[in-house]
């Protein structure tokens, strides 16, 4: 998402927020006698990051308004508005977590928005609601129809300033450089480009995440039985999802191995609830579990819950 990595206070006041999103990875170093050690590093933006990526959005941008005053059949990068159905549900949710803001039915969406995750800063269900309101959001993506960006409140956006690594920068390259050389483009259907570039990155993003999951579970699988601090991320009929805190490695709990009842899911409120005890589980909860099993070929990781941390 394009949203992800911008301060949003110099330039585009507009932008949704959110400053905390930490990427993390997984890698590998390999030791003497051929052994393969897994790590992680948790990723941190500093200053100096938010201040290079205001940079390139200005170009983006700046690069976005001159191929538009050419009049030129150009490759913007495009976020609609999010679908209305989608915010009352997210409305509905931050309700349940105790957030009261209005997101339906607003004038300014961007200000609600970034109003519900200033509030939520600092507290553990944080994480939750950034996926929530990404989960809310429409798409971006590329196209010709030029209908601006909603995450990042701009009317002309585009893609200019990573070529060696995205096509659509090089095509929008070639443009400017017509653009300056005063030179008539090569003609091609560009919408169809757009297209299929939109779907090699929606393709490469499952791959990125693929290969993510899967070095947690290898990493996980050396550590059958040991414990953990945990926030609960999220829920279904089969159990409930719980994120590491210190590695951030996710995985499942399911039904039968949360402690001291039977649990079932209510879909309405968003909980995990006691049959008996009426105990309840919430996103943001904080718990102790215990690793008790990995699937490589599946990308599963299996947690128990040992206690809950009030």
């Amino acid at each position: 998402m394009d949203s992800l990595k911008v301060s949003g206070t110099s330039f585009a006041s507009q932008v949704i927020v959110f400053m905390d999103m930490l990427p993390y990875f997984l890698g590998i170093a390999i030791a003497v006698m051929n052994i393969i050690y897994l790590y992680y590093k948790i990723k941190k933006q500093k200053q100096a990051n938010f201040l290079i990526e205001e940079f390139m959005l200005l170009a983006n941008v700046l690069v976005a308004k001159k191929i538009k005053e050419k009049n030129r059949t150009a490759v913007f990068r495009v976020h609609d508005y999010p679908d209305e159905e989608k915010i009352i549900e997210l409305e509905r949710f931050a309700k349940n977590l105790g957030y009261y803001v209005k997101l339906s039915n607003v004038k300014n969406i961007n200000v609600a928005i970034n109003s519900l995750l200033k509030k939520a800063e600092n507290n553990p269900e944080k994480n939750i609601l950034d996926m929530m309101v990404i989960r809310s959001m429409s798409k971006a993506k590329y196209s010709t129809n030029n209908i601006g960006h909603f995450g990042l409140g701009f009317n002309d956006y585009t893609h200019f300033t990573s070529p060696i690594r995205r096509y659509p920068d090089v095509i929008v390259h070639r443009l400017l450089s017509s653009i300056i050389l005063k030179q008539t483009p090569k003609q091609e259907d560009l919408e169809n480009v757009c297209l299929h570039c939109s779907k090699m990155e929606e393709t490469a993003t499952k791959a990125e995440r693929a290969s993510i999951k899967m070095m947690q579970v290898k990493y996980m699988s050396k550590r059958i039985n040991q414990k953990f601090r945990a926030i609960v991320s999220g829920m279904n009929e089969r159990g409930i999802f719980v994120e590491i805190k210190e590695n951030k490695c996710e995985g499942l709990v399911r039904m039968k191995d949360i402690p001291n009842d039977y649990f079932v899911y209510d879909h309405k409120n968003n909980k995990v609830v006691g049959q008996n005890t009426h105990e309840e589980y919430s996103f943001g909860d904080e718990v102790i579990i215990k690793v008790i099993g990995t699937d490589l070929d599946k990308k599963h990781i299996d947690f128990k819950i040992l206690e809950r941390k009030e």
